[in-house]
């Protein structure tokens, strides 16, 4: 098993070869480095790693025993699957569907992805958010989460002891979880977990013979890309953080102090989904009007963002309400880290985040995920912009991190000196597939 050296922290492997902390240094390390600690001990860059090894796990053995078909690049396809051929039947009216196998490549990625996603689950002993494994398969996505209701039933009996096989594929192949199936036919969509997708088969006005013809599997990750000639840059933080104690105490916050988290989730969400139709509405415009948009997107890299609007017209402009957006995010995200008690974007990545975007060019800037220590993104108008970034962040000194908390006592507490790595990853929208690069 390998493992991309950009899931792991490399700053130890740079000092052992007394190189120094830059992208230019990453670039020479052979690849699939051995991990060089115990997992407990393992620091690592945020980027899905546990999710990624189940996934590619999951899709070698489905694709060695012939079960599934993954090419690479793969079909990258929209949710629900396009029916075909080879797509097993989800009809009850069989005891015993009929199933093509090797699957098509469409329904070998859905595969790959519902089981992944329940192996997932089983090893965390929960039903997390999923996107990880979706990304993992899908490749760059606007996702959104399937219902737990969907394997519940499943993974309790992973904890009483193994499923059969039947059951796993009855699940994870066929439809879901049956007895979500029977309880979704007899309640009305006004149900928490019914009624948070929209788009869910189980809300669906058919009559029960009907829905037990369709999928269960009710996530969504339709396919998402930047605009032209735009790129991202991840830099890999020094500090790191314990992320599953992040997000119990933001999810007890948001339980007990509903109304101080729901108009702040509500205002987050808005925020995401305007960034999302800004960046959608860019990539249209650069194929339907690539020379102007081309033009816009040269001169605003060399602009800091203020001047965008003045400097290139309409297509400035929508550069610069995307650049708000983003700065928006940021704040509703460290408000509600403050509220919460966690270090969602704590003040040395505000301080890094604030620098990096008063640069020439820079339109994002932010903590990913579920915040803290690990990492930092930015996306840039043009790869001149990515490369002033690199710069910026390998140069990041000690003396700018600042004091995090009080310490005990009310004592000051020491600074963190955090430096920054560069990542030399690329954005990639390309999902699972068979790799044949050479290692």
């Amino acid at each position: 098993i390998l493992g991309d050296n950009d899931f792991y922290s490399m700053g130890a492997q740079l000092k052992l070869r007394n190189m120094p902390l830059t992208s230019s240094s990453l670039k020479k390390l052979p690849k699939c480095l051995d991990v060089s600690s115990s997992l407990d001990n393992l620091n690592k860059t945020g980027l899905g790693s546990s999710a990624a090894l189940v996934t590619s796990l999951t899709a070698a053995l489905l694709t060695h025993f012939k079960v599934t078909t993954l090419h690479n690049p793969p079909v990258v396809a929209s949710s629900p699957p396009t029916p075909s051929p080879h797509y097993p039947s989800t009809s009850s009216s069989s005891s015993s569907p009929a199933i093509t196998l090797p699957l098509d490549r469409i329904a070998s990625a859905r595969f790959v992805h519902n089981l992944a996603q329940f192996n997932h689950c089983a090893a965390q002993g929960k039903v997390g958010s999923g996107f990880d494994v979706s990304s993992a398969t899908f490749g760059s996505q606007v996702y959104q989460r399937f219902s737990p209701e969907v394997i519940n039933t499943l993974l309790q009996k992973s904890d009483e002891g193994t499923p059969s096989p039947q059951e796993i594929i009855a699940c994870t192949l066929l439809k879901g979880d049956v007895s979500y199936l029977s309880s979704s036919s007899s309640s009305s969509s006004s149900s928490s977990s019914s009624s948070s997708s929209s788009s869910s088969p189980s809300t669906s006005s058919s009559s029960s013979s009907d829905k037990s013809s369709i999928s269960l599997w009710d996530s969504k990750h339709d396919p998402a890309t930047l605009p032209l000639g735009m790129h991202m840059i991840l830099g890999d933080v020094s500090v790191g953080s314990n992320t599953p104690s992040m997000v119990r105490t933001l999810i007890d916050w948001k339980k007990n102090k509903p109304e101080e988290a729901l108009p702040l989730w509500k205002g987050l969400a808005f925020e995401n989904e305007s960034i999302e139709a800004k960046i959608q509405s860019l990539c249209v415009l650069s194929r339907e009007k690539t020379e102007a948009y081309e033009a816009a997107r040269k001169t605003c890299s060399r602009l800091h963002y203020s001047e965008w609007e003045k400097a290139a017209g309409p297509i400035g402009k929508i550069f610069s309400e995307l650049q708000k957006h983003f700065q928006e995010m940021r704040i509703k995200f460290r408000t509600m880290g403050q509220l919460a008690g966690v270090p969602l974007e704590p003040t040395e990545q505000t301080a890094l985040a604030d620098a990096t975007m008063q640069l020439p060019g820079v339109l994002g800037c932010a903590v990913p995920g579920a915040g803290g220590f690990d990492a930092i993104y930015a996306i840039g108008l043009d790869a001149s912009v990515v490369a002033s970034i690199d710069t910026m962040w390998t140069g990041w000194a000690a003396a700018n991190a600042t004091k995090i908390a009080p310490g005990a006592g009310g004592a000051a507490a020491p600074s963190i000196s955090m430096t920054v790595l560069p990542l030399i990853l690329k954005e990639e929208p390309v999902g699972v597939c068979v790799d044949a690069a050479p290692y």
